[in-house]
Formats: structure tokens, sequence, C-alpha cells
């Protein structure tokens, strides 16, 4: 009867704490990083934790 339900990412994500894949860098932010390799550092920063957390829910 049950076999059909599947939960997915959501629910996932809801039992698995501080696991967003989707944490951004909001502009106001990223334009306050005064020079080209800082603002690249943090994207990176960003990204590399999105597909941690991203391999985390897998």
């Amino acid at each position: 009867m049950l076999e059909n339900i599947e939960f997915g990412y959501a629910c996932i994500s809801s039992i698995i704490q501080k696991c967003s894949t989707a944490k951004t860098v909001p502009l106001s932010s990223f334009n306050k990083i005064p020079d080209t390799e800082g603002k690249i550092y943090r994207l990176e920063t960003i990204a590399r934790e999105n597909l941690q957390n991203t391999t985390r829910l897998l």
C-alpha cells in the first residue's frame, strides 16, 4: 500500500541539520568585498559548501 510513496529531497533536508544546498551570496555583501580575489574566494566557498551538502544528502 505504501510502496509508491516517495518522500523526496524536501523531507531529507528537513531531517539532516545545516545542509542547505542553496546558500547564496547577497549582491550587497558581495559588492562590499574590496578585491577580485576575495570575491572569487567567497563564491568558491559557497559553491563548495553547497556541493558538500548535496553530497551529504545523497
